[in-house]
């Protein structure tokens, strides 16, 4: 017989590994029998970004040069507004558990080659995370890139039938609260131009979305992310929520109250670049990067 003493010291070790081994352990689907890693972490030149299984394998932190920019306590992906259900999206369920995204095929590549399954560090030139899933009526076809110091995220969402929508977020970045501020440009000439601060929660809404700017003064670090690609209809807007202390969150939405016709089939596609500025030369050096994104 194990001394009692003994016993409980035994159990509290096994208590201190299990968080640990289970990082290690494969993640089940809901109920697609897909088998996917607990998280991983992938850099590629100076952008580091984790994906993470509770979260089906969405993208979730974002460092540029060792300095966090994309916080991990937050959704990004595609969400879903349904009338009378309410959010589910990609990354998380908010009002309806069980009609969460069920993921049907997962694959990993580094530098071209796919992985049966990627450890929980790997570091190349080009790394892919393709996947297929599904939320309710809406398939999802999401393919997200790390490569030349850029994140390349494309979904196209399919309908067999017409689905009513209160909205979709198409993108979704939860930058860090301590970003100080946003620029961003619509593909009609107008700007939203905002400096952060802490002393509530704000929301603000650009039409017609072209590229979207953060900026943290304190590292002098920003993220530009330009809209490459959206469907003819349903419409492309940006907002951004300054929640304090929390993130400064952005969000492309689409469908606001509108219905997707059956047999949509529509792809978004978006980059997002990286740049370093001294605080009086940020929004200049965000314009030069979305030029250069432009070109994808």
């Amino acid at each position: 017989m194990i001394p009692k003493i003994t016993a409980v010291l035994l159990f509290n070790v096994m208590v201190a590994i299990l968080p640990v081994y289970a990082l290690e352990k494969a993640v089940d689907s809901n109920s697609s029998g897909v088998i996917g890693p607990a998280s991983v972490t992938v850099l590629c030149d100076n952008v580091l970004i984790r994906i993470d299984g509770p979260k089906m394998w969405t993208p979730s932190r974002i460092e540029y040069k060792g300095t966090l920019l994309g916080v991990e306590d937050s959704a990004y992906g595609t969400v879903f507004k349904f009338p009378e259900i309410g959010f589910i999206g990609t990354a998380h369920f908010l009002d309806r558990p069980d009609g969460r995204e069920d993921v049907k095929k997962l694959e990993y590549f580094l530098d071209d080659k796919k992985l049966d399954l990627p450890g929980q560090n790997i570091k190349g030139n080009k790394f892919r995370l393709c996947k297929v899933s599904r939320i309710l009526e809406c398939g999802l076809d999401s393919v997200v890139e790390l490569r030349n110091n850029c994140i390349y995220e494309t979904t196209v969402i399919t309908t067999g039938k017409q689905v009513p929508l209160e909205l979709v977020y198409n993108f979704m970045h939860a930058w860090t609260p301590i970003a100080t501020a946003v620029l961003a440009h619509s593909y009609d000439g107008n700007e939203l131009d905002k400096t952060f601060d802490d002393a509530g929660r704000k929301e603000y809404l650009l039409k017609d979305l072209e590229w979207a700017a953060v900026y943290d003064a304190n590292s002098c670090k920003g993220a530009v992310s330009y809209l490459i690609t959206k469907p003819t209809v349903g419409g492309a807007d940006f907002l951004i929520v300054n929640a304090p202390k929390v993130y400064r969150k952005y969000y492309v939405m689409s469908f606001v109250n509108q219905t997707v016709p059956a047999g949509f089939s529509g792809t978004y596609k978006m980059v997002t670049g990286f740049f370093e500025a001294p605080l009086d030369k940020w929004q200049e050096a965000a314009r030069k990067v979305a030029s250069e994104l432009s070109r994808n």
